[in-house]
C-alpha cells in the first residue's frame, strides 16, 4: 500500500525514538535498517545500513529522540556530538531531539556556568562562561601595580569555597556551576638597612610609599 502524505514512520528502540516523515522516507533506499543502541551515560551508537550491513547516508534527516533522566537534562543544557563533531540539539521534558542522517556516535555532554568574582585591584578572566564537565578551563589574572594575588577559591553550585590550585594556568570543569574568586592585596616589600656590613633596621613598605632612612 502507498504512503499518503505527511505519513510518519516511528520506530522505537530501547526507549528511544526515531520519526521519519513522508518527505524522508521517499529519498530513503529500498532498504534501510536503523540501530540505536546504548552505549554508557548519554552515549549511543546510531547505525543506518542496508542489508549487507553497510553504512548509508539519508538524503533527508531523521529525528532520534533520546530519553534523559531528570539529572541528564540539566536544564537543557546539554551539547550533542555526533562522532566527535558538534551537531544541534534541544531538550524538553526529559527528552534530547537530534535530526540525524547518517551512522555515528552519539554523545551528550551536560555544561555548566563559569562565574567570575574580584575582590582589590586586579582583573580575573576566562575565554567564556560556559563550559563542559572534565573541560580545562584557563583563566588569566592581572595584576595592578603594587598588588598581588593573594587567594583564589572555587565553590561548586554554591556550596563551600575552598581553595583552588591551578596545573599551567588551568583547572577540570567539575560537574556543577562554579563560582571562582580571586582576592588581591597590596604587595609589602620589606627593606633593609646596613651599616658597616651589620643589620640597622628592617622596615615594611608597600608600593609608592616613601621610604625614610634611619638615623645613622
Amino acid at each position: 500500500e502507498a504512503l499518503k502524505a505527511n505519513t510518519q514512520l516511528v520506530l522505537e528502540l530501547g526507549g528511544a525514538v526515531m520519526t521519519i516523515d513522508n518527505a524522508t522516507l521517499q529519498t530513503m533506499q529500498n532498504a534501510c535498517y536503523f540501530r540505536l543502541m546504548p552505549m554508557g551515560d548519554l552515549m549511543w551508537r546510531f547505525e543506518i545500513t542496508d542489508r549487507e550491513g553497510k553504512a548509508v547516508s539519508l538524503a533527508s534527516d531523521i529525528l532520534v529522540e533520546l530519553p534523559l533522566t531528570d539529572e541528564e537534562e540539566n536544564g537543557g543544557r546539554l551539547n550533542a556530538y555526533l562522532d566527535g563533531t558538534a551537531t544541534s540539539v534541544s531538550v524538553h521534558d526529559d527528552t534530547a531531539y537530534l535530526r540525524l542522517k547518517e551512522t555515528g556516535m552519539i554523545s551528550l555532554r551536560p555544561y555548566y556556568t563559569l562565574s567570575l568574582e574580584v575582590l582589590g585591584n586586579g582583573d580575573l578572566t576566562a575565554e567564556k562562561d560556559t563550559f563542559e564537565v572534565g573541560a580545562s578551563v584557563k583563566l588569566n589574572t592581572y595584576l595592578e601595580q603594587g598588588w598581588k594575588l593573594q587567594a583564589l577559591t572555587i565553590s561548586v553550585d554554591g556550596g563551600e569555597a575552598s581553595a583552588l590550585t591551578l596545573a599551567d594556568g588551568a583547572f577540570v570543569m567539575p560537574d556543577g556551576d562554579v563560582t571562582v574568586s580571586a582576592t588581591f592585596a597590596e604587595a609589602e616589600y620589606t627593606i633593609i638597612f646596613m651599616a658597616n656590613g651589620e643589620e640597622i633596621s628592617r622596615e615594611i613598605y608597600r608600593y609608592g610609599e616613601a621610604v625614610t632612612a634611619p638615623d645613622m
